[in-house]
């Protein structure tokens, strides 16, 4: 055996150069992998006005699931999500039992997750045991993420960050072959790809300032996908802001959903999710995308009324007597609201 020693150190080299091929065709590298980098997953229980065309809206959420969940077992790593498993998970009509079972069924088992404002009552971490994420916790589906408290995996440090707090550099570590890993959830944007008047902390360049001695980051909260320094060699810390992972919005339609495929170097390699079966509105009627943009806005600005349900629909009636809403959006929005009586 001792002639082929230098053959058997090979092999992971060779294997980081190899592929495999999902049952639906498309390449799945089969490097070495320390972890599945996910965010902003945003299950919800009644589908966005993008995807009313989904036949079946769980089934249309579960696709993708099924996929990380795929590839977890494929590359027998763990999946770690920076925020945001629920759309709005903590109200009982809009994250029901339903809801929370699929999750319970479709994410990886070996799950380590931090939670994102959309996962908390109210955004407020101090109430995240009233919520559904901790549901999952309880079930022991997924394990939390907590401010300062890491969690030390054979060759990977977890350290989580959840909404409402902010990141901070750490000392250069000593703990050989073990990759230092920030769990984020928290607005980082680069050049167009931000908000106008988005602070100037969270930029990208400045915000690295704060995961200084980390590896590498994963972010979750801003939905347009950002990658910094991926392939790593030796720039400092990688980021990577994995953006939405349903398309749920009219401007999300050419967004190509993605996850991270996190290297032993702390470099990490996109895969891009399958969207081949994913059924959205046909948007070729500039009017119609115009008002469906109109409207997801609108929506967006009612979350500000607060619990009220009454206020909410009240409003929402209110908006769509206008001229400005599309016989069809029209239609739309008050089927969904038949739906939830």
């Amino acid at each position: 055996m001792e002639q082929y020693r230098d053959l058997l150190l090979l092999i992971p080299l060779l294997g980081s150069r190899m592929l495999n091929y999902s049952n639906t065709g498309r390449e799945i590298s089969t490097r070495p992998v320390l972890a599945i980098l996910a965010a902003d997953i945003h299950l919800s229980h009644k589908p966005p006005l993008i995807r009313t065309a989904e036949e079946d809206w769980y089934e249309a959420m579960s696709r993708p699931l099924r996929e990380l969940q795929s590839l977890c077992q494929t590359h027998q790593a763990p999946c770690v999500i920076a925020g945001d498993i629920f759309d709005d998970g903590w109200r009982p009509h809009k994250c029901p039992p339903s809801l929370i079972n699929l999750a319970l069924r479709e994410l990886p088992d070996r799950t380590y997750a931090v939670a994102g404002n959309h996962d908390l009552p109210y955004h407020r971490y101090e109430e995240v045991q009233k919520s559904a994420f901790w549901t999952l916790v309880q079930a022991g589906k997924i394990i939390p993420l907590e401010y300062k408290k890491p969690l030390e995996l054979e060759s990977l440090s977890l350290h989580g960050f959840p909404w409402g707090y902010d990141p901070e550099p750490i000392e250069k570590h000593d703990l050989e072959g073990r990759l230092f890993l920030a769990v984020i959830h928290v607005y980082v944007w680069s050049a167009g790809r931000g908000y106008p008047g988005a602070p100037e902390e969270s930029r990208v360049k400045n915000f690295l300032k704060k995961v200084e001695g980390f590896d590498s980051c994963v972010t979750g909260d801003n939905h347009i996908p950002i990658s910094w320094n991926l392939k790593k060699e030796n720039l400092g810390t990688s980021l990577f802001n994995p953006g939405v992972f349903l398309r749920r919005k009219s401007d999300e339609v050419n967004h190509q959903p993605r996850i991270g495929l996190l290297g032993y170097d702390g470099s990490v390699e996109i895969h891009y999710l399958d969207t081949s079966q994913d059924k959205l509105l046909d948007l070729s009627d500039e009017r119609l995308k115009s008002t469906l943009l109109k409207t997801e806005e609108f929506l967006q600005e009612l979350t500000s009324l607060g619990d009220s349900e009454l206020d909410f629909e009240s409003a929402l009636r209110e908006e769509i007597r206008k001229d400005s809403i599309s016989p069809k959006v029209r239609e739309i929005i008050l089927s969904t609201l038949e739906k939830r009586k």
